[in-house]
């Protein structure tokens, strides 16, 4: 799916998102939201459930009822006490910033109890 405006999202996909090129599109997941498939937007936020990598240029905020299983790369990042992530996280630098440093790369992975 290829969105040229911001989406919410409190269903299922199945299969990829992401913003048409130079869209600064956000894409919302709710609560009892689920995507299986990569999401690509300038700003992502996840409260419900993720299977697949994102991809925040810009914001990726990860709320406290989030389940992502896959990479996340982000520009800036928001991760709310109780987010469930498995899968590494990747700093990238963010262009609207001015920000040149290096790409840093951290490994998660948080088992349910």
């Amino acid at each position: 799916m290829v969105l040229k405006e911001s989406i919410r999202i409190d269903g299922k996909v199945f299969g990829n998102i992401e913003a048409s090129n130079g869209l600064n599109v956000a894409v919302t997941v709710g609560p009892n939201g689920e995507v299986h498939g990569d999401i690509s937007a300038y700003r992502i936020e996840i409260a419900g459930k993720v299977d697949g990598n994102v991809n925040a240029t810009g914001t990726a905020d990860l709320r406290a009822t989030s389940e992502i299983i896959g990479d996340i790369s982000y520009g800036f990042i928001s991760v709310h006490p109780g987010a469930n992530l498995k899968g590494i996280v990747i700093r990238k630098p963010n262009a609207l910033s001015g920000d040149k440093k290096e790409s840093s790369i951290v490994r998660i992975g948080i088992e349910k109890r």
